[in-house]
């Protein structure tokens, strides 16, 4: 068997008349009745919109990435400001990113261990930052 393309369809005209004997209808086919337009390929069952929208739903392994990305910049900054102590003091600079990255991890912690560890770490900063005389939005 061989499948090509789509093709033109051209039905015939189809007319019912009572049948001369018994209550069935005779169906007779008109040769020279109006042909049905051309057939068109069928339409895919999703569009480019659905595919981009699934591709763009966040999936375990994304999440797992931003989140092994997120708690890797907070121990860099807790370590920076470990050897800046070891150094003689934190400069304010460095206290007011780690007071903004706090801020914005917490937003996206669910666990409420981890967000009080983080509350923590945000108060130690603020306390540094009164020390100096400063203080961070």
């Amino acid at each position: 068997m061989r499948v090509q393309g789509p093709t033109t369809v051209a039905p015939r005209e189809v007319r019912r008349k009572p049948a001369a004997e018994g209550s069935g209808f005779r169906v007779e086919v008109a040769g020279d009745g109006p042909r049905a337009e051309t057939v068109t390929a069928a339409q895919p069952l999703t569009n480019l919109d659905t595919l981009v929208t699934l591709q763009e739903a966040p999936n375990d392994r994304e999440a797992r990435r931003r989140a092994l990305k997120r708690a890797s910049d907070m121990l860099d900054a807790l370590d920076a400001i470990r050897i800046d102590l070891l150094d003689g003091g934190v400069p304010a600079p460095r206290l007011e990113a780690l007071v903004r990255l706090v801020r914005v991890q917490r937003d996206q912690i669910s666990d409420p261990r981890l967000a009080h560890l983080l509350d923590e770490i945000e108060l130690r900063a603020r306390v540094e930052l009164a020390k100096l005389g400063l203080t961070c939005q």
